[in-house]
């Protein structure tokens, strides 16, 4: 077994098709650095599956598709196929020869293929599994490869061995048997938990079968008790609506009486109306013209103020312009002086440019004609060459086609003759499904009319059923907004209950228990009251007194303070609730004909505290602005005023202010707001008990209705008739498909007949395009060669030339770049002068507008005085006009007032009457509801119709002792918890779920068991093969590196766990002759890479690999060990294939085959090969 055949295309620096021809014994790879030797070694791995960019010495995987190169663009895929002779049969597959492709596309994608057959990585793995062979086996080794082996990587020693033993198989195969066995285990522990849960699902059901008989008796003596009940309550509430019905009927006969009365009265109401709609309408037009009078006296006064100035504008602007023509004048001056300088300097530099430009233009014109020459040989030598490729490939589509046809002939004869008998078969159960389709048609009428009868029922009861569940998501939506409204004031009181002051001292005394006065400790924000409105103003006049502490008497303030000292919490005021005087209310005042509000006033507080607001507030009222609190102080109406956000002016000069914090919350009234929450949470509370019971009831009746009978009867109605139909269906579409196969396989008869008599035209034809093909082929092949070495001559011509030319390039890129230069300069120069001169142009051009406009608006000004005192007399008279409809309109809305006045009088008794007869209507209504509701659950839970069945009462019968007893039976119910009445299946269900999943425990430990001892006996199998392969690896070792070193050399391998060596360490001593070193690490780079070389060829003795690539081992090695390496290497050439890269003379003398990689073009390497043998 060994390589024949190596083929790159777009693989790193190889561009075009390369393929390389091996054959037994040592081919080497030689070449300068960088021209693309390792990269066939990088293909070989790729090909074999490396997925490791890092050993393939790139970043990423795109990194091996040609990148394109100077005169190349980029190749959109990378494929190498190499090519192994199985004739040893070492590959388990059945194929002599095999071709490993791999492709990969820019896009990611990429494909795997065995013999032109697209695989998996996995196949391709698994095919060179313990070959030796494969992308990190000991069939590729580097030069670093041997620094890894040497330099204590466990895991590069030991798999190099493992590869050798053949145990790699045994160890995936324990892998996946060890994720197995956690995965059974994982199960063990889930289903154990799930029997536990059914255990105790069993165990609950079986009480609950029990309960269920119990509820069914009870429920049975609870019908006929209520039955009675409901049928009393219905007499009685027909009596009531009789006697209700005549009182409506004389309350009706004095509604009318009022009712006349009323539109009389609202008649004249409308006439005043209509004239006060009139007299409105005359007020609106005079008060739009006296409107327009006096925005047009503003509009003057408002233009006669912008003209005065803009006249003052517009001088300003003329004292500036004067100055800037000055200055601009200078920077003209200035810049016309550079801009001479800047041409003189360009005129010297653009003739040293033109003398340049002469002589580098012959130049190009050498260069031009070589390359015109080299490229005209070059697309004669691409032509060449896809002219031979071109015909290669003919031939080999001719020849495949040709085995192709003969295949294809014969295999179309064979699907004739199957055909004709197929179609036999077909036709005879045609007839056999034609009988069956009407047996199911008859089938389907009977089960469609059973289903319409059970689906007229359903809806019957689905309707009323949603009727209910309306009606239950409408408590639900009230219970649940209560239940928010309850939790919100709930969390408000409990806000407000904890809410005490951010001051230390405050904090201390109130969480304290060495201090407890009679009654709470309140604060006198705490216990004071007042509207939303007012709160901030309340809050910033009492400041710091909102935080003093309210007592009974001085002995509750005296032993708070003494507390404070002993803990040094500092100090805090006690307001004494027996020592405060008593104060007057302050007297009644009013300010600009509203009435002063006192602060004190505005507070709601006990007695005593209401004093004390007055000594603290003292004459503080509320204002609406602060300009409003300024004039009350000024106008010693009040000696402080505070405005409603809070801020407070006293007359002594000083102010308090700012704004208002959203997020605080204020103590103020919290005693007040506590006690308001509490009445609001048990209101809530009420209501939501109401409700409850109301949706309870309901609920009820709800759940007597019960569809899922009628669903099983419809969900097995549906199923049978699902059957017929699938039935129906397959056999109808068994029919068609049969017929239309039929048809397709007599049509594929005729299509075979004539296919077969193309393919014999067809080969005809290609045989004798094969003899004109071979003949082109010839002379193509001779042509070629010729072309190539002309290009070589070519090429080398031109390098020189273009040397030369870039030289001269650069010198005239200076040149023309200082030129660049100062024409920018010139230009931006001349552009400044220019905007200069247009600059000062537009100044003296605005200057004179300046002036023209200065004329104009005084000329403005003077029309503006004159029209201002006519429209002034004008605005007068229509203000007097105004006032004298307004006169009018007073007149006619007292008429209007008085008479609105008798009308409700009128109402109020008219609205008596309708209320009185609504209240009758209403109980009427509440007695036919309750009547409705009493017939409905009869009818609902009973299906008994209360005004048509006779129930006989007993004479002397009891509501209230009827409804005793049916709260007793209730009671028993309700005892008994929730019933499930399906208790008996569910039982039975989980008892079999039970029985199943204990006999599933039951399977996944024996399978546990018998992946535990499948694990064991691979673990024991790996470890004797290694152990094997080991010894005779280590006795191959010791001899070849005396055969290496001479024999007074001594070397061994050592497992460093003998216990477990499948995960050992193992370690190499070598003792070179005259050395004793301690460590390998201490040894030569040459003496590293014998001892390497020792141990890859003692593996190479247990299993030999096929084939061999040595990537520049021999680089540190002198003359002598190279002659020792390189007999080492013949003597095993006979077994093994060698692929050998080196820059060593004497290596590539021992060659068979020499390979040359070159790169004439930058980044595309190219091949000479040479067969020593021939």
């Amino acid at each position: 077994m060994y390589l024949s055949n190596l083929e790159l295309v777009g693989f790193k620096s190889f561009a075009q098709k390369t393929s390389f021809k091996f054959s037994d014994g040592i081919t080497v790879f030689v070449g300068p650095n960088g021209s693309g030797k390792t990269n066939i070694v990088d293909a070989v791995r790729w090909v074999l599956g490396e997925q490791k960019t890092s050993l393939l010495r790139s970043d990423i995987m795109e990194n091996v598709i040609f990148c394109g190169s100077k005169h190349r663009k980029p190749i959109g895929m990378a494929e190498v196929s190499l090519t192994i002779q199985n004739n040893k049969k070492i590959l388990p597959i059945e194929y002599s020869e095999i071709t490993i492709t791999r492709r990969l596309f820019r896009n990611g994608e990429s494909q795997y293929l065995i013999n032109n057959t697209i695989c998996r990585l996995r196949d391709i793995t698994d095919l060179f599994m313990d070959t030796g062979i494969g992308s990190d086996s000991y069939s590729v080794i580097e030069l670093k490869m041997v620094e890894d082996i040497l330099n204590g990587k466990i895991e590069e020693r030991r798999h190099l061995v493992e590869e050798a033993a053949g145990v790699t198989k045994y160890k995936i195969r324990k892998k996946e048997a060890d994720k197995k066995l956690i995965s059974v285990q994982a199960d063990i522990i889930r289903l154990q938990d799930i029997v536990e849960e059914v255990k105790k699902n069993v165990s609950s059901l079986s009480r609950q079968a029990a309960k269920t008989k119990k509820y069914n008796q009870i429920i049975d003596e609870y019908k006929s008790l209520e039955l009675a009940l409901l049928k009393n309550q219905h007499i009685n509430l027909n009596s009531l609506i009789k006697s209700n019905i005549e009182q409506i009927k004389e309350k009706k006969i004095e509604k009318n009486k009022y009712h006349n009365t009323i539109e009389e009265l609202e008649d004249e109401i409308r006439k005043i109306e209509i004239e006060l709609a009139k007299l409105n309408e005359l007020h609106t037009e005079a008060n739009n013209i006296e409107n327009r009078l006096y925005n047009e006296l503003v509009q003057m006064n408002k233009d006669l103020a912008v003209g005065e100035e803009r006249i003052s504008s517009i001088i300003n602007s003329t004292d500036k312009m004067a100055t800037d023509i000055i200055e601009i004048k200078n920077n003209i001056q200035n810049l016309e002086f550079n801009l001479a300088k800047l041409k003189e300097n360009y005129n010297q530099y653009n003739n040293q440019l033109k003398d340049k430009s002469t002589d580098i233009e012959t130049q190009k014109s050498e260069v031009h004609h070589l390359k015109q020459s080299v490229l005209h040989i070059k697309h004669s030598v691409n032509q060449k060459s896809d002219e031979l490729q071109s015909i290669k490939n003919s031939i080999t589509n001719s020849l495949s086609l040709v085995n192709k046809n003969k295949q294809r002939f014969a295999l179309n004869n064979k699907r004739i003759d199957d055909s004709i008998n197929e179609i036999r078969k077909e036709k005879a159960l045609i007839a056999e499904l034609e009988l069956q389709t009407k047996q199911f048609t008859e089938n389907k009428d009977i089960l469609s009319q059973k289903k319409t009868n059970i689906l007229k029922e359903y809806k019957e009861k689905t309707t009323l059923r949603e009727s209910y569940s309306e009606s239950l998501e409408k408590y639900q939506n009230e219970i649940l907004k209560i239940k928010n409204d309850i939790g919100n004031k709930q969390n408000t009181f409990d806000f407000l209950r904890n809410l005490i002051s951010s001051d230390e001292t405050s904090r201390f005394l109130i969480e304290s228990r060495n201090w407890l006065p009679s009654k709470e400790k309140p604060t006198l924000a705490e216990i004071i009251a007042t509207n939303n409105e007012y709160c901030y103003a309340v809050e910033s006049a009492l400041g710091e007194a909102g935080k003093w502490f309210v007592v009974d008497n001085l002995e509750q303030a005296e032993s708070a303070i003494q507390l404070l000292k002993q803990n040094s919490k500092g100090k805090a005021t006690f307001i004494i609730l027996d020592k405060i005087p008593k104060t007057e209310p302050f007297e009644e005042l009013y300010f600009k004909n509203k009435k002063v509000i006192w602060l004190c006033d505005i507070v709601r507080a006990e007695p005593k505290i209401k004093n004390l607001l007055r000594i603290i507030f003292g004459k503080t009222c509320i204002a609406d602005s602060i300009e409003n609190a300024f004039e009350i102080i000024e106008h010693n109406i009040a000696d402080s005023a505070v405005t409603l956000d809070g801020a407070f002016l006293n007359k002594n000069g000083f102010i308090k202010g700012g704004a208002i914090n959203a997020t605080e919350t204020t103590i103020l009234g919290k005693k007040e707001r506590m006690q308001r929450l509490c009445e609001d949470i048990d209101n809530l509370n009420q209501q939501l008990k109401e409700l409850e019971n109301a949706y309870y009831q309901e609920k009820a009746i709800y759940s007597s209705i019960n569809l899922g009978e009628l669903e099983e009867k419809l969900d097995v109605l549906n199923e049978k008739i699902n059957a017929n139909e699938n039935s129906l269906s397959q056999v109808k579409y068994q029919i068609i498909s049969l017929n239309n196969k039929v048809e397709l396989i007599e049509h594929n008869i005729a299509e075979l007949k004539k296919d077969n008599f193309q393919i014999e035209e067809e080969n005809k034809n290609v045989e004798k395009q094969l003899l004109e093909l071979e003949s082109q082929k010839l002379i193509i092949n001779e042509e070629l060669t010729e072309a190539n070495n002309s290009l070589l001559a070519e090429e080398e011509k031109l390098e020189e030339q273009e040397m030369l030319l870039h030289s001269k390039e650069i010198e005239i890129a200076k040149l023309q770049t200082e030129v660049k230069n100062l024409q920018t300069e010139i230009l931006n120069t001349e552009k400044q002068i220019q905007f200069n001169k247009d600059r000062l142009q537009d100044i003296e051009i605005q200057k004179q507008k300046s002036n023209f406009e200065l004329e104009n608006i005084k000329r403005r000004l003077t029309i503006i005085n004159g029209e201002l005192n006519t429209t002034e007399a004008k605005h007068n008279e229509a203000t007097g006009k105004k006032e004298h409809i307004i006169q009018s309109i007073n007149s006619k809305q007292d008429q209007l007032r008085q008479i609105s006045e008798q009308l409700t009088l009128e109402r109020k008794t008219y609205s008596k009457v309708v209320d009185s007869i609504h209240q009758i209507e209403l109980k009427i209504s509440e007695y036919n509801t309750q009547l409705s509701q009493i017939t409905q659950k009869a009818l609902e839970d009973y299906k008994i119709d209360l005004q048509n069945i006779n129930i006989k009462l007993e004479e002397n019968f009891s509501t209230e002792e009827t409804k005793v007893k049916l709260a007793i039976l209730k009671e028993k119910l309700n005892s008994l918890g929730s019933v499930n009445f399906m208790a008996l299946d569910e039982f039975e269900e989980q008892n079999k779920r039970l029985e199943f999943l204990i006999s599933q425990i039951n399977d996944l430990t024996d399978s546990e068991k018998t992946l535990q001892e499948t694990i064991k006996e691979i673990n024991q199998t790996a470890e004797e093969m290694f152990r094997h392969t080991f010894d005779k690896v280590n006795q191959n070792f010791k001899i070849l590196f005396k055969k290496l070193f001479g024999n007074e050399g001594d070397a061994d391998m050592r497992l460093t766990n003998d216990n477990d060596p499948l995960e050992s360490n193992i370690e190499i001593i070598a003792k070179p002759p005259g050395k004793k070193p301690y460590s390998i690490d201490v040894l030569s780079g040459g003496e590293k890479t014998l001892i390497a070389i020792a141990l890859l060829f003692a593996i190479y003795l247990v299993k030999p690999s096929p084939f061999c690539i040595l990537d520049e081992v021999d680089a540190p090695l002198d003359d002598s060990n190279i002659d020792k390496y390189l007999e080492l290497i013949k003597s095993f050439s006979d077994n093994t294939q060698f692929l050998i890269i080196t820059h060593n003379k004497k290596t590539m003398e021992a060659a068979d085959t020499l390979y040359g990689i070159t790169m004439v073009e930058d980044g595309v390497s190219q091949v000479v090969s040479v067969k020593f043998a021939s």
